[in-house]
């Protein structure tokens, strides 16, 4: 029955934490590091209730982001007070600590008998999320001020997309590729299991006290991760209020800054700040919850000894957090260069023993699943254009019933449907996978060839599939969205519904990424990876020759940038 579900879910998706054996702290004695923070403004509270969805799920009290918004010229001073209270004492009000857990499956083909396959998000009070909201920001201030995240963490954090995350580990596969041995990278990703529920509010307590948080900010998050309480709904029944004190809610604007900012020692174990020295060969990046690993060099077997021994690594500092990894999401990838003289043999990771006892091996696969991307050894991202374009044929056939030449939607709500729904699916992370087409006839010393070498011909040939893949769903999307014939010309069918051809749209995408990293703050990881190269203080080069490094995707964003978006 429902009862039987509920308790399923509960016991499988929200154990009890185990004991962290930590000694108390005194979140009142300040010690030599911790930060100052400023008092709660009026200002500070109306944007935090005003920046949020109107139409977002009220809590348990019913009361929604509407009314407040309606009530905030009636009672902003006591709304002000209230709150600023709550914040100064470090205090998270008891009635904000009731949720009601809806149990929401997850996207893909999972098996719904599977309670993994379930996700709770906690619907919290919407007063609360506002008090939740303003810790959130203030949070994050300090993380980036302070430098408590990593660079190397893409998600959560301002300024940051998965966009750049796919094109910082391109950047340094082609890296190796440009170098005159052509070396091979090697990545393993990996999945934290349950992350926001698994998360230990103990230690994480114990970690902002540490970094020097405010004390009241500590306080609060100490406050807001105890006493809670927590009803399931499923199938339609609300089950009574239980108590909750394990992990964070998920579904609060608190809980992304919180959970990078207990998983940011994981960042650190890698890189040049390693004090081990195969670590130190490692790079990492992660985007809340998933991690990547990769490693380049001219052997492969080596890439795989060195990510069996970080990914040992990463699990052992699991273990001793209260954290696991998803051994269904562990995936494996060589890129081979492009022009190897060899063909790339598929090692596969060597056994590794868990600090549970547990020995794994992860053979490496054809195309890995990272961040919504298909990424493939050659970076053609042939298999992604393909899988996006199905998806949003599929998007578009469910217009059909709202849609059709005598009732129905009228053509410019179909059109606004097609712009908010269709053609952001196929354009997911065009900026990663699309390069435009004059970056295909680049030569050494030259920037247009007559004679196109047969490298260069099949990057053509991709870039050609991925504009007739687009225009042919953004095509059968306009038909039914404008009232035509089946046989109306594709250009009629663009001017008539004012949408760009793909191609130019694309390139368009490209510019505007282009402007966007001129905005990006110095400590980026894109920009200290261009500052490397000598590229953010001097105009890019717009030739190469065989004494320079041939340029990545990312030089050329940059000469788009500093040169003129027509090179």
């Amino acid at each position: 029955g429902a009862d039987e579900k509920s308790d399923l879910l509960r016991r499988i998706l929200l154990p009890a934490p185990a004991a962290a054996n930590l000694p108390p702290l005194d979140l009142h004695l300040p010690h030599n590091n911790t930060a100052a923070d400023e008092p709660l403004t009026e200002l500070e509270v109306e944007r935090a209730l005003f920046d949020q969805d109107p139409k977002k799920a009220p809590g348990p009290d019913d009361v929604g982001f509407l009314t407040l918004r309606r009530l905030w010229p009636l009672a902003k001073e006591s709304m002000v007070q209230l709150l600023a209270t709550a914040l100064r004492l470090g205090w998270h009000p008891s009635v904000f600590r009731q949720a009601t857990l809806v149990a929401l499956k997850k996207s893909g083909n999972r098996d719904p008998a599977q309670p993994r396959s379930y996700r709770l998000i906690s619907l919290l009070p919407c007063l609360g999320k506002v008090l939740e909201k303003i810790v959130a920001q203030r949070l994050t201030f300090y993380a980036r001020k302070y430098g408590w995240v990593p660079p190397e963490q893409f998600g959560g954090m301002p300024g940051c997309s998965t966009d750049d995350a796919a094109l910082t580990l391109i950047h340094d596969v082609e890296a190796g590729w440009a170098k005159r041995e052509q070396r091979t990278t090697s990545a393993l990703a990996f999945d934290v299991k349950g992350a926001f529920d698994a998360t230990h509010g103990e230690r994480l307590v114990h970690l902002l006290y540490r970094l020097g948080c405010p004390l009241h900010l500590v306080r609060w998050v100490q406050s807001f991760l105890t006493a809670r309480l927590a009803a399931i709904r499923l199938d339609g029944e609300t089950f009574p209020m239980t108590p909750l004190n394990t992990g964070i809610p998920q579904g609060s604007p608190v809980s992304p800054i919180l959970f990078i900012i207990f998983v940011s020692p994981l960042l650190r174990l890698f890189g040049p700040q390693s004090e081990d020295r195969v670590l130190r060969r490692l790079r990492v990046i992660g985007f809340i919850d998933d991690g990547l690993i990769y490693t380049s060099s001219l052997d492969i077997e080596q890439n795989c000894q060195d990510l069996a021994y970080g990914y040992r690594a990463a699990a052992a500092w699991a273990e001793g957090v209260g954290l696991t990894f998803d051994p269904n999401k562990r995936e494996l990838i060589h890129f081979s260069p492009p022009f190897a003289r060899r063909p790339l043999t598929p090692v596969p990771l060597p056994p590794v023993r868990l600090p549970d006892g547990e020995v794994i091996s992860v053979a490496p696969d054809s195309t890995v699943r990272w961040l919504g991307f298909h990424i493939d050894p050659k970076l053609s991202f042939k298999r992604h254009v393909g899988l996006i374009c199905a998806k949003a044929r599929k998007a578009a056939q469910c217009m059909r019933m709202l849609v059709n030449t005598v009732r129905g939607l009228r053509a410019c709500d179909a059109r606004r449907l097609y712009v908010a729904c269709v053609l952001p699916i196929m354009t997911y992370g065009a900026v990663v996978w699309w390069q435009g087409r004059r970056r295909v006839a680049e030569r050494r010393g030259r920037t247009l060839v007559d004679e196109v070498e047969e490298e260069q011909t099949l990057a053509v040939r991709g870039a050609v599939y991925k504009v007739q893949a687009m225009e042919r769903e953004q095509s059968n999307a306009l038909r039914m969205v404008l009232p035509v014939w089946r046989t109306a010309n594709v250009l009629s069918l663009q001017v008539e519904a004012g949408c760009m051809p793909m191609e130019q749209y694309l390139d368009r995408m490209l510019d505007r990424y282009a402007l966007r990293l001129a905005s990006k703050r110095s400590n980026h990881t894109l920009i200290r990876r261009a500052g490397a190269f000598g590229y953010s203080d001097q105009r890019p080069p717009t030739s190469w020759n065989r004494a320079q490094r041939p340029p990545t995707r990312l030089d050329r964003y940059l000469r788009r940038r500093c040169i003129g978006l027509d090179q």
